[in-house]
């Protein structure tokens, strides 16, 4: 059933639309790709590849707990 099906896979609110989907995946992608080039842009101040993980890892977290909710994630 539907019940516990959504124990191990990630629904969709039954609201969502899919463009608004699509909305949320192109805006998400943009916000990583946005923050991933500002830190490796060799005219920006040198960063070590810790911080970059760290950043990076810390960015998809936040992308994926504000536009989880509406995909299921």
């Amino acid at each position: 059933s539907i019940d516990s099906l959504s124990l191990f896979v990630g629904m969709p609110q039954p609201n969502l639309s899919t463009f608004n989907g699509m909305l949320d995946s192109i805006i998400g992608t943009f916000i990583l790709c946005i923050v991933i080039q500002a830190l490796t842009d060799k005219k920006n101040e040198e960063h070590s590849l810790s911080q970059i993980a760290f950043v990076v890892g810390l960015t998809l977290t936040l992308i994926g707990c504000s536009f989880g909710f509406n995909a299921g994630g």
